[in-house]
């Protein structure tokens, strides 16, 4: 009798494989943090005695979501400063508000509010920028989620140190601590070309080749942050880090509202990958990625919810919603962008712009056991012709209910096991109501 530690049987499986399988009336089985077999629950054999077995009737099993672009510890920032432009958000409300606020235990506390929405949403990874990257790495091995932690480099101080130097040599030193861990991953992470200089990103981009990581940066997003790179350095921001030699496979880009059609055919040529972020970028109206260039060179594209500061969420499956229609309206093409590529940016697409789509993004045997369950009988659910379509346009996060992740069950039936959520809830509203009362904050925008 072979022992495992969890059989999830009867539900339908989306495995998000190559041939984008489903398996109606499947058993997925798990052992030591991997899937180890998988297939039709007619094909099960009985040798098996699983520690923990799911009923998975009336549910959807899939992988996981992948949150390829977010600031995860900007959760206590929900709010703060709405309706405003980019420029005027960042360098009147949040910039200021993080000079007084951000320190370590902020970090700590916020970033649990965070990953606790992201398990709820059916998040199972997500890729960070902000400060105190170790305070998150902490908080994600704690409660078990996979992580990739830029800590974010400008040209001038941030909360965490007071120069690129010292930021390069945390993050090398936090890659070692880790090397061993699968959840926790450190990237260097230069915010932008407009925040950091050539040498900077040069120096980031020479530490990502050296620990084997991807490099992370904000690029695009605005059409003023395009006029100031051909202004500055007489070409577009895609042209700029090709000539400083930066694209390559490894390079995760967020945001690209503003790439031309000579800008994709570099991202194409050096497969450099993207994380959109469009309910972000709607609602700071600092534009629209155009897709369909992106899809028709074949460029790789995910999907990012940005900060709980300028979303307000971290929720993937509003995003997928919400990125599905947008692309339509923008195109006039009601056929564009289908509910199956969309379910492929924010699960198997999000793997490849980590470069980690042979350890997880589907569900295949050999991989590790990123795994969400989301109920099919709610009654906003029912009835269901089509899984992929359901999902996009349908399907809303209170009905993921179970979330696995490295083979480990991390909440069941909407129950935290990893995360004290009544402690998580409390720091959050002690946070909120000092922010409130502190008269020496008066950029907590009013109407």
């Amino acid at each position: 009798m072979k022992e495992i530690d969890i059989l999830i049987k009867n539900g339908t499986i989306l495995t998000m494989n190559k041939e984008t399988e489903i398996i109606e009336n499947g058993f997925l089985a798990i052992k030591n943090g991997k899937i180890i077999d998988i297939g039709k629950l007619s094909q099960q054999t009985n040798d098996i005695q699983a520690k923990k077995i799911i009923n998975g009737e009336n549910y959807l099993i899939m992988p996981g979501f992948i949150n390829t672009h977010t600031h995860s510890a900007m959760s206590y920032f929900r709010g703060i400063a709405d309706d405003l432009p980019l420029k005027k958000w960042l360098t009147e409300y949040i910039w200021p508000i993080e000079k007084k606020y951000v320190s370590p235990k902020f970090v700590k506390n916020a970033s649990e509010l965070a990953i606790a929405e992201m398990i709820y949403s059916g998040i199972t990874s997500f890729v960070d920028m902000y400060f105190f990257e170790d305070e998150t790495a902490k908080v994600c091995n704690q409660i078990g989620i996979r992580c990739f932690l830029g800590e974010g480099m400008m040209n001038f101080p941030t909360p965490s140190f007071n120069t690129t130097d010292d930021n390069l040599k945390f993050i090398e030193e936090m890659h070692d601590e880790y090397i061993d861990n699968d959840l926790i991953n450190f990237n260097p992470a230069p915010h932008a070309i407009y925040t950091c200089s050539k040498e900077n990103i040069l120096k980031a981009k020479r530490q990502s080749d050296k620990i084997g990581s991807i490099l992370h940066i904000h690029l695009s997003e605005t059409e003023e942050e395009v006029q100031e790179s051909i202004k500055k350095y007489g070409m577009r921001p895609v042209e700029y880090l090709h000539k400083i030699g930066v694209l390559d496979e490894n390079l995760l880009i967020a945001h690209c509202n503003w790439i031309n059609e000579k800008e994709a055919e570099l991202l194409a040529k050096y497969k450099v990958n993207i994380a959109i972020n469009p309910e972000s970028n709607m609602k700071l109206a600092t534009g629209i990625p155009p897709i369909k260039n992106f899809l028709d060179y074949n460029i790789n594209v995910s999907l990012g919810t940005d900060g709980a500061a300028s979303n307000n969420n971290l929720d993937m499956l509003g995003e997928m919603d919400t990125v599905a229609k947008l692309a339509k309206a923008f195109y006039k093409d009601s056929a564009f962008l289908n509910a199956k590529e969309v379910v492929k940016f924010a699960t198997i697409n999000g793997a490849k712009s980590v470069n980690k789509q042979d350890e997880f993004g589907s569900l295949e045997k050999g991989k590790l056991a990123d795994v969400i369950l989301i109920s099919l009988d709610d009654v906003k659910n029912i009835p269901l012709y089509n899984y992929y379509s359901h999902l996009v346009y349908v399907i809303t996060r209170e009905s993921v209910r179970t979330v696995i992740i490295d083979g480990k069950i991390i909440m069941e039936n909407k129950e935290f096991k990893t995360i004290d959520i009544d402690k998580v809830k409390q720091n959050a509203y002690s946070f909120a109501k000092n922010i409130k009362n502190d008269l020496s904050v008066h950029r907590v925008r009013e109407y």
